[in-house]
C-alpha cells in the first residue's frame, strides 16, 4: 500500500514539474524537459517496484510519460519540426551522458571512495 501512494505521490510531482518548465519557459522549457527527462529516465529505470495487484514495474515509466507528453505538446502547439528536434535532442542527450559517464567509470577510484 506504501508503494502505491508513494507512487501517486510521485506521479504528480513529475507532472507538476513537467507543467511548471513549460508554464514558465515555454517552448525553451519543453526543450529543457527533454534533456533532462531522458537522463533521469534512465537513471531510475534501474530500480524496480511492486505495486499492487502485483504490477512490477520501473520508475522510468513516469518520466518516459512526460517525454511523450512533451513531444505532444510540441507537435500540437509549435509543429511536427520542434516535437522531431525535441526527439533528436533528447536522444543526443542520451548519448551524450551514456559516453561521459562510460568514461567515468574507467577512473581508478581513491582508496577511501565508497560509491
Amino acid at each position: 500500500m506504501f508503494n502505491l501512494l508513494w507512487g501517486i505521490l510521485f506521479v504528480v510531482v513529475n507532472f507538476a514539474f513537467f507543467l511548471l518548465c513549460y508554464r514558465l519557459f515555454g517552448k525553451k522549457g519543453l526543450y529543457a524537459w527533454v534533456g533532462v527527462a531522458t537522463v533521469i529516465a534512465n537513471i531510475q529505470v534501474v530500480k524496480t517496484i511492486e505495486m499492487p495487484l502485483g504490477i512490477v514495474m520501473t520508475l522510468g515509466n513516469t518520466m518516459y510519460v512526460t517525454l511523450y507528453m512533451t513531444s505532444d505538446l510540441l507537435n500540437e502547439k509549435y509543429g511536427r519540426s520542434e516535437a522531431r528536434n525535441a526527439v533528436w535532442f533528447g536522444f543526443f542527450t542520451l548519448l551524450m551522458t551514456t559516453v561521459i559517464m562510460q568514461m567515468v567509470l574507467k577512473f581508478e577510484p581513491q582508496e577511501t571512495d565508497i560509491a
